[in-house]
């Protein structure tokens, strides 16, 4: 099965159920350089927290986090 990938607020982690997702803990999430938003990573149905949210395949998610104009690493 396909790893899903969603950008997320991170001000919003308190509405994440882990039990839903891959990570396991706010320890476990990948932050924005500016630490606004996280990424998210799930299997299957997309949970009811991230509806609504755009859902990225791991070639579109690596092409979001390597360009550094997008600020997940520095250039």
């Amino acid at each position: 099965m396909e790893i899903k990938y969603v950008i997320y607020n991170k001000a919003e982690v308190n509405e994440i159920d882990f039990n839903k997702v891959i990570e396991t803990s706010e320890n476990t999430l990948r932050s924005s350089l500016n630490n606004e938003s996280i990424i998210l990573k799930f299997y299957g149905e997309t949970p009811s927290f991230l509806s609504g949210l755009t859902i990225y395949s791991h070639t579109e998610i690596l092409e979001i986090i390597n360009n550094p104009e997008n600020g997940w690493i520095v250039n």
